[in-house]
């Protein structure tokens, strides 16, 4: 790496000035020196501390507080600050030259956007170039060329004016829609679940034995029409079944109506719900050719995978 590749351009915790998309500018604060070389820049986001400020009406009177860690790309950068005014309720304001600089900045960079746009939108232009002979008898044909032709082959170069605008999970908004869950829905409340299949609804007993519920409980014992088991695990990775919980609970009472069916299972109740999918494998080949066209492939590593995870209980 020669030494103009590796040029110190802001080093760290300086604080930087980015063009948002909605044409105003965002203040933040670096994580690491910056080379001239770096492709993108660890920063901490500063954010209004009055959520109802207008970021197009910035001054030396807006306060900032730091936000969240994030990544931006060089070419966003608008200028950096030198020096920026502290508090003692830990925010921090701009100098308002440090903010006049930053808008010339700014409206820089828009007009040359502006530009760049209206140039694209241009009709192609003809020129003619005349190619006179040395002899005076004959003179060659007229031709045109393209100027598009003509540079077609040339590296376009980048204007000075023109900033790429900061995208950045800053924008994001919180979806008050969604219900935020203290427990999980299915074993640690009441919430109602509908008839799925018989292995869903033997799981609902370990919801009776963590709500402590030996009605629930009870119930679910009774149901053999659609309970084929009150022994089922709740899953792979915790692999706990309602008699485990009854036992981390100690419950007797509902340990003892477990051990009652472990002991004297009812024999009418329902199957294991029938299972469509089937095991997938790499699929096979033939040890004689050992050639990739005799091979049998199934799918691939990640369907495959998939598919069979579905299968385990």
């Amino acid at each position: 790496m020669s030494e103009s590749d590796n040029t110190l351009i802001y080093s760290n915790k300086t604080f930087l000035t980015c063009r948002s998309p909605t044409n105003s500018f965002f203040l933040c604060q670096t994580l690491q020196n910056v080379y001239s070389d770096t492709k993108q820049i660890h920063i901490r986001w500063y954010s209004f501390v009055d959520e109802n400020q207008n970021e197009n009406k910035v001054d030396e009177n807006t306060h900032f507080k730091e936000s969240y860690h994030d990544k931006i790309e060089i070419e966003t950068i608008l200028t950096g600050i030198e020096s920026v005014i502290h508090h003692s309720d830990k925010t921090i304001t701009l100098q308002k030259q440090d903010i006049i600089e930053t808008n010339r900045l700014l409206q820089k960079s828009i007009k040359g956007e502006s530009n760049v746009v209206k140039s694209t939108k241009s009709k192609k232009r003809k020129v003619t170039i005349n190619s006179d002979a040395a002899s005076s008898i004959r003179k060659r044909r007229r031709r045109t060329v393209d100027v598009d032709d003509i540079e077609q082959n040339k590296i376009p170069k980048k204007s000075k004016a023109k900033l790429f605008k900061v995208q950045s999970n800053r924008f994001l908004k919180e979806n008050q829609a969604v219900t935020d869950y203290q427990v999980d829905p299915f074993f640690e409340s009441n919430v109602p679940v509908p008839f799925i299949s018989s292995s869903v609804q033997s799981k609902l007993a370990i919801r009776a034995v963590i709500l402590n519920d030996a009605e629930l409980l009870k119930s679910f014992i009774d149901d053999v029409a659609r309970v084929y088991s009150v022994h089922i695990k709740r899953d792979l990775p915790k692999s706990f079944s309602a008699i485990h919980y009854a036992i981390r609970n100690n419950n007797i009472e509902l340990l003892q109506m477990l051990v009652e069916d472990l002991l004297h299972p009812k024999s009418d109740r329902c199957s294991f719900p029938e299972v469509t999918l089937k095991k997938q494998t790499t699929g096979n080949a033939s040890i004689r050719t050992l050639g990739f066209r005799t091979a049998e492939i199934m799918a691939s590593r990640g369907a495959r995978e998939g598919n069979n995870a579905l299968l385990k209980v």
